[in-house]
Formats: C-alpha cells, sequence, structure tokens
C-alpha cells in the first residue's frame, strides 16, 4: 500500500487507547502506530457532551501558548473512515481537519484530528469510563510524564456535567 493511500491521524482522546481503537478499526492499530506527537497552540477541553451518559469528552480548541499531547497514526483512508464514524462525522458531532503536528524527534507532519461541533460552554468531567480509557490512552501514545500527571490534575478539577441543560446543536445547523 502506497502512502498517498494513508493520512496521519492525531488522536488526543480514547482514540490514543489502542484497544479501543481496534475495537473501531476491526484490526489491531499497533501496526499503524508512529509514536507520540504535539499539537502546538491548542488546549485540551472536556465541553463535548457526550449523547449516551451526562458527561464530557475530550476535545480541542486553538489556544495560543498551549499544547496537546496525543498519538499519531498512519492510517490506510479505509480505516481512517471507520475513525469518522467513531465521532459522529456524519452526524457533525465532530469534524476532521488537518492539522501540524510535531513528532517526537521534531519532524513536523500534516495529520488530521477531530474538532467538536457540538460542545457546551464550560468543561465537565468525563465518566470513570471514559477517563480510564484516556489515562491508558496517555501510556499506549507515550506522552511525557508531564503530561499525564497535568491531565490527570485537570480531570480532578472538573465537575459533574449540569443535566438540566440542554444539549447543545451544531452551529452549521
Amino acid at each position: 500500500m502506497s502512502d498517498t493511500s494513508r493520512t496521519y491521524l492525531f488522536a488526543y482522546g480514547s482514540c490514543m487507547n489502542q484497544k479501543s481503537l481496534d475495537n473501531t478499526l476491526g484490526c489491531a492499530s499497533h501496526p499503524y502506530f508512529v509514536g507520540p506527537g504535539i499539537l502546538k497552540n491548542h488546549r485540551l477541553m472536556f465541553n463535548y457532551p457526550s449523547l449516551n451518559e451526562p458527561v464530557c469528552c475530550a476535545n480541542i480548541i486553538p489556544m495560543m501558548g498551549k499544547s496537546v499531547q496525543g498519538a499519531i497514526y498512519h492510517l490506510p483512508a479505509e480505516l481512517l473512515k471507520k475513525v469518522d464514524q467513531r465521532e459522529g462525522v456524519s452526524l457533525q458531532r465532530y469534524k476532521r481537519q488537518r492539522v501540524w503536528v510535531t513528532l517526537q524527534d521534531g519532524q513536523k507532519i500534516i495529520a488530521d484530528t477531530y474538532f467538536a461541533q457540538v460542545t457546551q460552554p464550560t468543561e465537565a468531567l468525563p465518566s470513570p469510563r471514559y477517563r480510564q480509557l484516556l489515562l491508558e490512552g496517555a501510556h499506549d501514545a507515550g506522552v511525557t510524564d508531564d503530561y499525564k500527571l497535568n491531565l490527570i490534575r485537570h480531570l480532578a478539577r472538573l465537575h459533574p456535567r449540569n443535566t438540566n441543560d440542554a444539549l447543545p446543536v451544531p452551529s452549521s445547523i
């Protein structure tokens, strides 16, 4: 398979977790794993409201001076379509966009990643299951110990989502 039929994916949330991504892809994700990557001038937030539970999941937003660490995969196009399905692209829940990511060796690459199109104005605590996926995924991705520690601290400061709030709709609707 040529490189032109593959796309780099920058995963910053539960897709960093290789077991979880394996389930989505229907095959092992490890052969496609490149290593850790850094998305500069962005911030990790938990403001994507789950449709299934009164919790929030990961999202990224542009923010100068901040950075998000995650996993880089080099996926065949047909597998990336499965990630699109997982992320609710056809439902306008997330939108896939191209970003510049820095690899561990300093090389910069263009990778696809996902930005939530449905968000709430404040962050809220993810579910225990999602937090576990995220922390195991941070290990799988090989992010730095400092990043993992800051992630744990950030999660500890979050509060449950206010279930009285109506779910937001995508801004494009």
